[in-house]
């Protein structure tokens, strides 16, 4: 397994990359709470980071991530693709 392979080598495991795009909420939060579980019991001081969502409109991934249990994730990842449109922190950038 991964986990033990790697175990105090890794320290942040991402549970599904950008889910939003072909899992639904109640899917992704059933895969989050059993591989949260598993990190935890294999490498307890690894971080584990949820969501990891794509900017789609998914309110319904959004609700099951944060209705998971206390201590599922550490950290909820977004990323804000902006497709196409120039990034705001480089745009005064010469």
């Amino acid at each position: 397994m991964l986990v033990e392979k790697y175990k105090g080598k890794i320290k942040f495991y991402e549970i599904l990359n950008e889910p939003n795009c072909f899992l639904k909420g109640n899917e992704y939060l059933k895969v989050l709470t059993r591989t949260s579980r598993l990190i935890r019991r294999l490498d307890p001081k690894a971080a584990i980071i949820g969501g990891s969502v794509v900017n789609a409109p998914r309110k319904d991934l959004w609700n099951a991530t944060m209705s998971a249990p206390p201590g599922t994730f550490d950290f909820f990842s977004y990323h804000p693709y902006r497709f196409g449109l120039s990034n705001p922190e480089r745009e005064n950038e010469s």
